[in-house]
């Protein structure tokens, strides 16, 4: 089904409307609720070819805070979790899944059907999940490294954290993320160290 910029408009409405109806914050694009200490979130697109794409991740809300604290830049936690959720300098998070679902004329059936099978990931997930645990005994391609780092300093695991940001820097990765020339990982070491 081939989507004009219209019916796009109409798909997220409906999609962000379902979202809300089941708990969630819809800023535009995306929806999330916070979890006891767990920021559970979707990002979502419908592109021109009538596909919606999504990927469902979460990560502990105190992974944020201490990234920020790290690349000095505290004043974020201050600031709403759509930030944590859409910012450029975040924590990133699990990948819980992502897929395409091919657009039909049913609207509201698929926004429903969207909406609650991402509920029933998350709760799966969640369910069956530490997300300490999962960072240590799985990997991501994106950030991997960053996330290991996070949560050994969110479970006082300095010295675990000042030696992976060290080997990192050793194979030549500063950290993506720079603020004041420095990479996290050298800001990293800079903190604990």
């Amino acid at each position: 089904m081939k989507m004009d910029k219209q019916l796009r408009k109409e798909y997220i409405k409906k999609i962000q409307e379902k979202a809300k109806k089941s708990g969630y914050k819809a800023p535009l694009h995306m929806f999330y609720k916070v979890q006891d200490d767990n920021l559970l979130y979707a990002y979502f697109a419908i592109i021109p070819a009538g596909d919606l794409v999504y990927r469902l991740e979460t990560k502990k809300m105190s992974f944020d805070n201490i990234f920020w604290t790290i690349m000095d830049m505290e004043d974020n936690i201050r600031r709403g979790n759509t930030l944590r959720v859409n910012g450029a300098f975040t924590a990133s998070g699990i990948l819980i899944s992502g897929d395409n679902i091919n657009l039909t004329d049913d609207m509201e059936g698929i926004a429903d059907a969207f909406v609650d099978n991402a509920t029933s990931e998350f709760a799966n997930f969640m369910e069956n999940n530490d997300i300490i645990d999962y960072i240590f005994y799985h990997d991501q391609i994106y950030d991997w490294e960053i996330l290991k780092c996070l949560a050994y300093i969110d479970t006082d695991e300095i010295a675990k954290a000042v030696d992976l940001a060290r080997k990192q820097i050793e194979k030549g990765d500063r950290g993506r993320f720079v603020n004041a020339n420095k990479g996290f990982f050298e800001r990293v070491i800079l903190k604990y160290a």
